[in-house]
């Protein structure tokens, strides 16, 4: 950091504004977003006595807990099932599948449109007459 003969650094380049860099990020954050919002609805689902037999069993698996093990440790449970997280993430990084999950949803989001697209267009054009009076 300090010498007899400093040098300077070269200026930073200029990062241009990228709409399209700023989209993705949107993006993942509405993605991640959505991946909370279905995680809630499935515990609301859980709970909600839609289903007697899913929440009886959680019930009950809930009680055997509390009253058969120490829970003084629960606190643990969150930074636990992150690491668990981590480490599953890592897994797909390392087999080459982690952008496979980012870009899954995009694909059947085209395919649907393209499907869409199809039905709505035919091969055929109608024909039709025009009579001038």
């Amino acid at each position: 950091f300090y010498s007899a003969t400093p040098r300077r650094c070269p200026p930073r380049a200029e990062e241009e504004f990228d709409i399209a860099l700023i989209q993705l990020h949107i993006a993942r954050i509405g993605e991640l977003i959505e991946g909370v919002q279905k995680l809630i609805d499935t515990y609301m689902y859980i709970v909600s006595w839609e289903n007697p037999k899913i929440t009886g069993s959680s019930a009950i698996i809930f009680v055997v807990l509390v009253l058969g093990y120490n829970l003084e440790y629960l606190g643990a449970l969150p930074v636990g099932s992150l690491v668990l997280y981590m480490m599953f993430l890592g897994y797909l990084r390392v087999n080459g599948r982690f952008k496979d999950r980012w870009t899954l949803k995009e694909k059947k989001l085209l395919i649907k449109s393209e499907t869409e697209i199809e039905k709505n267009q035919s091969i055929f054009r109608p024909v039709g007459l025009l009579q001038v009076g």
